[in-house]
């Protein structure tokens, strides 16, 4: 459940797999809490090539749900 790069300036790339029996969410949220962005995750494998337009130049946290449990919560860098 890792975004590559996590230094970014207009891209991100990552792929997460999911169990056959599960769907989740991929969250991002600023440092205040605030929740800047929410992308489904179907069962199986999600590539994902993620253009975050809205985000602004700053550090973020990214928080990939399962089921119902919180997989991975790591944090995330935009530059430029």
């Amino acid at each position: 459940y890792r975004l590559k790069p996590n230094f970014f300036e207009d891209r991100l790339l990552a792929t997460i797999t999911l169990k056959d029996d599960e769907q989740g969410f991929l969250e991002i949220y600023n440092l205040q809490g605030v929740l800047s962005g929410k992308i489904v995750l179907n069962n199986g494998k999600n590539d994902l090539d993620l253009t975050p337009i809205n985000l602004t130049n700053g550090v973020y946290l990214y928080r990939v749900w399962a089921g119902n449990e919180i997989k991975k919560t790591d944090k995330l860098i935009k530059l430029k």
